[in-house]
C-alpha cells in the first residue's frame, strides 16, 4: 500500500488492474481456441473487464452514488447486462463448431507466459514506484 497525499494508506489499485487484466488475457487467449459463436471472445472480453473495473472501483478513493457503489459499478453493471443479452442473442442467432479442445500443453504454456508478465509488471511496478 502506498502513502496518500496526507500520509494515509491507499491500495494500490492499478496493480490490482492490471494483475486482473492479465488474467483475463490469459482467459481469452485459451478462448480463441474454442469460441462457439463470432463474436464469443469479445464479449467475453466486456464482461470481463467490467468485472475487473467493479472489483477494483472498491479500492479506489469515489464518490459513492448508491450504497457503496460508484458511477463505475452501475456503469459496469449495465455493461455486464447488455453482454449478457448479447451472448445470449449470438448463441442462438450462430453457432460456431469447434471441437478442438484445449491441450493441457497449452493451459501450461499460457499459465506461465500470464505469470511471468504479471511477475515482471509487479516488479517493474514497485520499481518505478520506490
Amino acid at each position: 500500500m502506498g502513502d496518500g497525499d496526507n500520509g494515509e494508506l491507499l491500495h494500490p489499485a492499478q496493480a490490482y488492474e492490471f494483475l486482473l487484466d492479465y488474467l483475463l488475457f490469459g482467459y481469452l487467449w485459451l478462448r480463441l481456441k474454442v469460441t462457439s459463436y463470432n463474436g464469443q471472445v469479445f464479449l467475453h472480453y466486456l464482461i470481463g473487464y467490467m468485472t475487473i473495473r467493479g472489483i477494483v472501483e472498491f479500492a479506489r478513493i469515489n464518490p459513492m452514488v448508491i450504497g457503496p457503489f460508484s458511477v463505475s459499478h452501475i456503469m459496469s453493471l449495465i455493461g455486464i447486462t447488455v453482454a449478457i443479452f448479447l451472448i445470449r442473442y449470438r448463441k442462438g442467432s450462430e453457432s460456431v463448431d469447434k471441437d478442438n479442445p484445449i491441450k493441457k500443453s497449452e493451459y501450461i504454456k499460457t499459465g506461465l507466459f500470464v505469470i511471468s508478465i504479471m511477475v515482471f509488471s509487479l516488479l517493474l511496478y514497485y520499481g518505478v514506484q520506490g
